[in-house]
């Protein structure tokens, strides 16, 4: 399998700057591949500062005061809850460059990391020179992945980033109460719990929610949650797909419990 490196701008680092070191903290258990990765990237020591650190060692705190440039976490050390983790080292070292290495990683489980946060993978498949050219790849904001995830993670970036742009355009035609208002419809609150809620009288939560059926163009709310959400997904016209998805599978034969 070839792998591929995607150079996309990133929102939190600028590229590295030429002539200064880069620190590689590789966490996993010292074993030959850990040995193997510490003896190429010394081979580089006009680039790259390398350490190794066992997953139990391996404590958000001490990182905080670290920071790591890139940090090479081993997929297979059962002391790491690895999405988790990704999502706890980026709250504290937003500037890390996360790389999973390890071996049989499951593609699903490398797109479920690459969407918490790592910026690609390397498994056994790798030759020597995938280590450094990945490091290099994602110090300057890119990702290092076989194309099949890349192409995953893309797709599935854009469609966030429709939705984040639609919910942007929606909210933009609200005021804030009613914002709030709509907000708790989409959870599931009844008219008194949202008075409750934003400490707002009952009329008034229904004075609120008579502008929105207005400017929805609706009668009720079953109707202002559909249209809400029609207007928030990114594939047009959802609601009318999922009706047709759920006619044609009422024609398809049952299998019998």
């Amino acid at each position: 399998m070839t792998y591929k490196s995607l150079n996309l701008p990133s929102d939190n680092q600028e590229s590295v700057q030429t002539g200064l070191l880069s620190h590689v903290l590789i966490v996993s258990k010292e074993d030959f591949a850990v040995h193997g990765m510490v003896a190429l990237l010394e081979n580089h020591k006009d680039k790259y500062d390398v350490s190794v650190t066992a997953p139990e060692s391996f404590t958000l705190s001490k990182l905080k005061t670290i920071c790591p440039n890139v940090i090479l976490l081993n997929s297979n050390s059962p002391d790491l809850a690895i999405e988790s983790m990704i999502r706890n080292v980026h709250s504290l070292c937003s500037d890390s460059n996360i790389l999973l290495f390890g071996h049989a990683m499951k593609e699903e489980f490398l797109f479920q990391a690459m969407r918490a946060g790592a910026r690609g993978y390397l498994d056994e498949k790798m030759r020597g020179d995938h280590l450094t050219t990945a490091i290099d790849t994602v110090l300057n904001g890119g990702y290092w992945a076989e194309q099949d995830v890349l192409c995953q993670l893309i797709s599935d970036k854009s469609l966030y980033d429709k939705m984040d742009d639609n919910v942007a355009d929606l909210s933009s035609r609200l005021t804030i109460r009613e914002s709030e208002v709509l907000e708790l419809i989409l959870q599931g609150l009844t008219t008194n719990e949202i008075a409750e809620q934003i400490f707002l009288s009952h009329q008034g939560v229904k004075a609120h929610l008579t502008n929105l059926f207005r400017k929805f163009e609706v009668k009720n709310r079953a109707q202002l949650i559909l249209t809400a959400l029609d207007q928030i997904s990114p594939v047009n016209n959802f609601a009318e797909i999922a009706g047709k998805g759920l006619k044609l599978a009422r024609c398809q034969p049952k299998t019998a419990a």
